[in-house]
């Protein structure tokens, strides 16, 4: 009877393609409404006993009442997670839907074509689908949605991005279009979030936690003063400040023992063990080590490994900047700047792992060129074609190494090694070309010894060019890079031309690999006196926007010649 029914809540206004001109009362669902999602032509409302249900119209699955469910006249309950957890939150995106809920698991269903269901894949979901990759060992308290961009923010106050990245509205270091599955924000690192809020329907804020972070989410305050003794405003003896200082060196200890804690168990980055003996000899169950683990894991917990390991970095850096100037603390600075030391060491380690691991599979995505699966036939036009389709998919890989970041020695001569393959290989396929046409022509035509090394002089040539400040610099913008000063922009600006450049200037070093017997030399030191020529620019403009503003002009260690 209508006299029974549960008055829920007015709605008016533009809905969909239909204007409510007049507050019209729904009373559908018997139970108390906490919130509701409204779409196009469907309803989604989350209870106060934390349980949902839907009911209308939509053809994307964002009723979440499985794939043959398009519509519902009445409120149905969307079945959703496990164990009783209870809905505390449902976010509404571009034809999709998330929800967190009280255990902070996050679930979504609906349209995925940009990857904003962070399932892995662009397959829509027509049931609530629980959201893992980074997210599955952290507890998530606050998500919301822009278009088909998704966020989230865990309880440790690290923020994860996900979806449509078309125009780096992600802001990740990552710049594909799509990111399918959770990233941390690692430009946020060294700040805890408390909480997310979407402005204008578009902008994302990020509120910093007005207490101030914890040591990177593991344990005690950090840069709040919590290892520093109080002031009692007397002068101490030389008896209390001995205590003082034993008791600050057990607070140290015991941090730093549940922050390497952490540190342990995050496990990459740690150093190998190549002893079969040594792992088995304890008759334990043999666990994969870190070079097995380093070499297979998803790349998303790569991300976050590095990302914790800032956060450590940056809690311990904080300790140490508090108790810098209290006397009696020497062995105390020394125990954090170790912690420091072995941090840097592993993360400088993953990051390696991570330049290798791009550029690897960059080198193996060989196997995936179509053109290689064409049959073998003697027909010119096929060979030709199947030529021309392999060494353009070369020239994407080749591009592609060219713009991985080599962080040590070991990843650039590895990025060198990959370049000159990748040359050697384009050269001997524009040679086979010319003496296919050669042949075809039946002696007509004369193949050419130089056309293909020349295309290389002049694929150097226009990577150099991309190597510009000006080009730089647009990639900077379009990546929403975050820079303090003017200053500061231009400087890793001029770093990273540089890098660029000196790769080209390494390469051309191993002359019997890089350069072409019948080519003149002079054509490939034209290039060179070129590149550094380039540099000498760079450091020129660095030198006077310094002067320009009243500032010693700061030395830059790879300036070129002078």
């Amino acid at each position: 009877m209508a006299g029974t029914q549960k008055e829920n809540f007015f709605l008016w206004g533009v809905w969909g393609s239909r204007v409510i001109r007049h507050p019209f009362l729904t009373q559908k669902v018997p139970s108390p409404i906490k919130n509701i999602v409204i779409g196009d032509s469907f309803i989604i409302a989350l209870l106060e006993s934390g349980k949902l249900q839907s009911w209308g119209e939509d053809k994307h699955g964002c009723l979440g009442l499985g794939q043959t469910k398009t519509s519902q006249p009445s409120p149905m309950e969307i079945k959703i997670g496990e164990n009783g957890e209870r809905v505390e939150d449902i976010q509404y995106g571009k034809k999709f839907v998330l929800a967190r809920t009280d255990q902070g698991h996050v679930y979504a269903w609906g349209d995925n074509s940009h990857g904003q269901l962070g399932t892995g894949d662009t397959a829509p979901k027509y049931v609530p689908t629980k959201v893992d990759g980074a997210l599955r060992d952290d507890s998530i308290k606050e998500i919301v949605c822009v278009k088909t961009s998704c966020f989230a923010l865990s309880n440790k106050g690290v923020v994860y991005a996900w979806g449509g990245n078309a125009n780096s509205e992600l802001a990740l270091e990552d710049e594909g279009e799509k990111v399918f599955e959770p990233l941390p924000m690692t430009r946020l690192v060294g700040h805890t979030i408390h909480r997310l809020e979407v402005k204008c329907g578009e902008t994302v804020v990020a509120f910093l936690d007005p207490i101030g972070p914890e040591a990177g989410g593991f344990g005690g305050p950090r840069g709040a003063g919590a290892l520093v003794p109080e002031d009692s405003g007397a002068e101490d003896s030389g008896d209390e400040k001995i205590f003082e200082g034993v008791d600050l060196m057990r607070k140290v200890t015991d941090l730093c023992q549940e922050w390497w804690t952490h540190l342990v168990e995050i496990r990459h980055g740690e150093p190998y063990e190549f002893d079969p003996k040594e792992q088995t000899s304890t008759g334990r169950e043999v666990q994969p080590s870190g070079f097995d683990l380093d070499d297979n894991v998803p790349f998303d917990i790569l991300t976050r490994a590095r990302y914790d390991m800032d956060q450590l970095i940056r809690s311990a850096s904080a300790q140490v900047a508090e108790i810098r100037n209290i006397p009696g603390t020497k062995y105390v600075k020394f125990i954090l700047t170790m912690f420091i030391d072995a941090c840097r060491l592993r993360k400088e380690k993953v990051e390696r792992t991570m330049g290798a691991r791009q550029l690897v599979e960059a080198k193996r995505s060989i196997s995936q060129i179509q053109t290689f699966q064409i049959a073998d036939a003697d027909d010119y036009q096929a060979d030709i074609k199947k030529i021309s389709g392999i060494t353009a998919h070369l020239q994407r890989m080749l591009d592609q190494v060219r713009r991985t970041g080599a962080i040590d020695v070991y990843c650039k001569e590895l990025q060198n090694s990959i370049i000159q393959t990748l040359e050697c290989k384009m050269l001997c396929h524009d040679t086979t070309m010319e003496c296919l046409r050669a042949e075809h022509s039946g002696g007509e035509q004369k193949a050419s010894s130089i056309k293909g090394p020349l295309k290389v002089i002049v694929d150097r040539w226009n990577s150099l060019k991309s190597f510009s400040l000006y080009n730089l610099y647009q990639a900077c913008d379009r990546s929403k890079h975050n820079f303090g000063t003017d200053d500061e922009l231009l400087a890793w600006l001029v770093q990273k031309s540089d890098d660029k450049i000196d790769q080209l200037i390494k390469i051309d070093q191993d002359q019997a690999i890089s350069r072409d017997a019948l080519i003149p030399s002079l054509c490939y030191d034209l290039l060179v006196e070129n590149a550094e020529l380039r540099k000498m620019t760079n450091a020129y403009q660095l030198r006077v926007l310094m002067m320009q503003k009243g500032k010693p002009p700061q030395g830059h260690g790879r300036q070129g010649k002078q």
